[in-house]
């Protein structure tokens, strides 16, 4: 099985992000269970701005391969969808090792890892393994809700050095963040690092950079966040040009 990975708005795809470090996370908890012999089960739950998802599907790989913007699934296959409060279940699975990619509300993208509170989970999808007779608890799969982006518009050319980045306002976002780098391509829609956040904690939905972009070509992402510091949505990665810019290459 062969699809497309995660992507949050219809003008981009977001690809799998390149390593990074990340903050240590408490060990996946096991729970004693009745299951058949060589088997065990995997329990978790997805959720959008603390609210379960219901009739989410989730997809369970024997192994889970990931590129640039795709994910490919072999081995023994299982799927689920989540009941009314978000929760799903694999039951009487065979012990080993297995990825786990879960659909992005009714698209057609998909998630292959999971967000902690404020933080994201970088680097090759994580892996988990099922033990005889125990339920796997996986931590909540946080999905995210696009954000659509206003300016500058997805691979377009901007006149000012310090253009407005401006986007749709969204009622569930308690506040906004701002990311920006200079990249040599229109197509690099690999997700920026935030050490390059130039605006945090914003309250409204559009912002101008204090000083001027000296570089050609720029990519953005802008996200929303609730109360509890959790990332609700994401614009995806846009890119855009600076006209005249001084350091162009010939």
């Amino acid at each position: 099985m062969f699809v497309s990975l995660y992507s949050c708005t219809s003008s981009s795809q977001i690809p799998q992000e390149e390593v990074e470090e990340t903050p240590s996370v408490e060990k996946t908890p096991y729970i004693d269970a009745e299951t058949d012999p060589g088997t065990g089960n995997i329990i978790g739950q997805v959720v959008w701005n603390n609210q379960g998802v219901a009739s989410n599907e989730v997809l369970l790989c024997g192994e889970l391969t990931t590129f640039a913007r795709s994910f490919e699934c072999r081995g023994e296959e299982f799927r689920a969808k989540t009941n009314t409060q978000g929760e799903f279940s694999f039951v009487n699975v065979p012990v080993g090792e297995y990825g786990i990619a879960t659909r992005i509300f009714e698209s057609d993208s998909w998630l292959t890892r999971i967000e902690t509170v404020g933080t994201i989970k970088i680097g090759p999808p994580q892996t988990f393994s099922v033990k005889e007779s125990s339920s796997l608890q996986l931590k909540p799969i946080n999905l995210t809700k696009p954000i659509q982006v206003q300016s500058p518009s997805p691979r377009s050319t901007v006149v000012q050095k310090q253009p407005m980045f401006a986007w749709e306002e969204l009622d569930s976002a308690s506040y906004y963040s701002l990311s920006v780098a200079s990249t040599d391509s229109l197509e690099d829609t690999y997700e920026i690092s935030y050490n390059f956040t130039i605006a945090a904690n914003m309250q409204k939905s559009q912002h101008i950079p204090e000083q001027e972009l000296l570089e050609c070509i720029y990519k953005w992402n802008v996200d929303g966040w609730n109360e509890q510091g959790e990332r609700i949505a994401t614009s995806g990665v846009q890119t855009f040009e600076i006209a005249n810019c001084q350091n162009k290459i010939e």
